[in-house]
């Protein structure tokens, strides 16, 4: 809707039950609009520069109402604007917000504040080497040189990949 459009003041914007009206307000020689509705008993208003921008806030308003999402309401609209980035963050890890910041306050406190938890976890990564499969270098420059030349009955070998106790390759263990 555009304010060419309006034929009566208020102009209340409807969803389902839920009704959010706009008001035009003179504030010092401006045209203002102004979005009220109720939310937790009490009375909210938010102005505007735009009845554009007034409108949109409204819709949103009723449709988060109607969906039952009364806790959004109450966020300003910087704090909206992080929690959908941050939402948007953690889609493809499936962990919900809260469990992230939990885990991410813990992790600090842990860096004793300071550092950077991203820097801890590149650290962790490094120092964990041992996670990558267990080849000796002499091993692998031995299998190496062996695909070069080919073996003589044209058959591919294979080793049995055992480790003894210690983690290290077993004597003639091939992980090629």
């Amino acid at each position: 809707m555009t304010l060419k459009h309006v034929r009566q003041w208020p102009v209340e914007v409807k969803s389902g039950s839920v009704t959010v009206k706009i008001y035009r307000v003179q504030n010092k020689r401006r045209r203002s609009f102004m979005v009220s509705y109720f939310s937790a008993g009490k009375r909210l208003q938010k102005m505007f520069a735009d009845f554009a921008e007034a409108h949109a806030e409204a819709r949103r308003v009723c449709e988060a109402v109607s969906h039952g999402d009364l806790n959004s309401l109450n966020l300003p609209n910087q704090d909206r604007v992080a929690f959908c980035h941050a939402m948007k963050a953690l889609e493809p890890t499936g962990v919900p917000l809260d469990l992230a910041a939990k885990e991410y306050a813990a992790a600090w406190a842990l860096l004793g504040g300071a550092g950077s938890l991203v820097e801890a976890a590149r650290e962790d990564a490094r120092r964990n080497l041992h996670r990558l499969p267990n080849k000796l270098i002499a091993a692998c420059g031995d299998r190496a040189a062996g695909l070069a030349r080919g073996p003589a009955d044209g058959a591919v070998h294979r080793g049995d990949g055992e480790e003894r106790e210690d983690g290290q390759p077993a004597a003639g263990a091939d992980y090629g």
